[in-house]
């Protein structure tokens, strides 16, 4: 359980991944098993948790450019920093006295940063460090089998393929059954090769193994795949 925990939780192979992700998350008591310590996902904003993000571009709407490409990055004589840019066919440089880089890594290795005073051991982490891969496919059902029948919230960690889910409708609506899988490292990467409606055919049949009867009440063709 724990590598099917781990490897979904960090979107890379248990076996790839250092200890300390496991040592920085599980839990410590020990009068109870906290697979990834402390955690309470319950609350959501009504109209969704984009808002947050939304309202807070809204406050910035005048210092924030958006369809734009950072390409190079160099260290000028004086310590400022230009950095050139391009927006669709036109490009143009900037200069600034301090950078604030919040590219992932992986980005970053596409960006010229070669004549950037950066000290070994940041360059040697922005070349190797890599990422996880992860996804998600949301499935409906017309009822909740799994609590009905089987008293289950639904919650799985497996050695079947589709690894992991959970409900991700319970404390949103009565109305709508989902089951939310989350996959992670390179079976979530093989995933992304496969149409989402013949994923979904497939978590089912496999969650029928589980919930029996459970590919009775699936809603066909609702499905959502997200990265």
């Amino acid at each position: 359980m724990l590598v099917i925990a781990y490897t979904t939780k960090y979107g890379r192979e248990a076996s790839e991944q250092s200890c300390l992700n496991l040592l920085f998350l599980i839990g410590t008591q020990t009068d109870k098993f906290q697979l990834y310590g402390e955690s309470d996902e319950r609350y959501q904003m009504a109209g969704g948790n984009e808002q947050i993000i939304q309202r807070l571009a809204k406050l910035l709407n005048n210092s924030i450019q958006t369809q734009m490409v950072l390409e190079s990055i160099r260290t000028l004589s004086d310590g400022r920093y230009r950095v050139s840019l391009r927006s669709g066919w036109k490009t143009f440089t900037r200069t600034y006295e301090r950078i604030l880089l919040t590219l992932p890594f992986m980005a970053l290795r596409q960006v010229s940063i070669s004549k950037v005073n950066l000290p070994p051991i940041k360059r040697r982490a922005i070349a190797r460090l890599g990422y996880g891969n992860s996804a998600k496919l949301i499935t409906s059902y017309s009822k909740r089998l799994w609590q009905e029948k089987y008293q289950s919230n639904a919650a799985i960690f497996t050695d079947l393929e589709f690894q992991s889910t959970w409900e991700s409708s319970h404390y949103v609506s009565r109305s709508r059954r989902l089951i939310t899988n989350f996959t992670g490292g390179k079976y979530s990467a093989f995933l992304s090769t496969i149409p989402p409606e013949s994923q979904a055919k497939k978590l089912v049949s496999q969650l029928n193994r589980i919930f029996p009867g459970i590919s009775d009440v699936r809603l066909a063709s609702q499905v959502i795949r997200a990265y």
